[in-house]
């Protein structure tokens, strides 16, 4: 699994540390998860966007294995909801998301970035690969 981590330089957000889990192998046919981790590493508790409630905040900039570039994300709603995590001190959450269409990436290396706002998580690469199985019991 590879964890991409950087901590926000969004003054709203500036204290909290964001980092983003994905494995670095990915079955094809299957859709890639995320898991953002968002962790308060100060003294005092702290307010974060809501990702989970508002998942539009979250982007992925992809290139699939053919090299097709997209940029993709929910689509946000007229109003924004504003709501915030408070993350006591050294508390944290999570949100898992799915990086849309990477079920549909060829065999090859892919590469992620995931965006939160205007923060961008360093680039990862993703071997997508074709499962075979190692053994194949001929009872019949």
């Amino acid at each position: 699994m590879i964890v991409l981590s950087l901590l926000s330089l969004i003054p709203a957000w500036a204290d909290a540390e964001v980092t983003a889990s994905v494995h670095g192998r990915a079955p094809a046919g299957q859709t890639v998860h995320v898991m953002i981790r968002v962790r308060n590493p100060t003294p005092e508790p702290i307010s974060y966007p809501d990702l989970t409630n508002r998942p539009w905040l979250v982007q992925f900039e992809t290139t699939d294995p053919e090299g097709t570039k997209r940029t993709l994300f929910s689509t946000p709603p007229e109003h924004d909801t504003d709501l915030t995590w408070t993350l006591a001190p050294d508390g944290q959450r999570w949100a898992r998301f799915e990086v849309p269409t990477s079920d549909a990436w060829p065999v090859g290396t892919a590469k992620l970035r995931v965006k939160i706002g205007d923060t961008a998580l360093p680039q990862t690469r993703i071997d997508v690969v074709k499962l075979e199985p190692h053994h194949i019991d001929d009872q019949g």
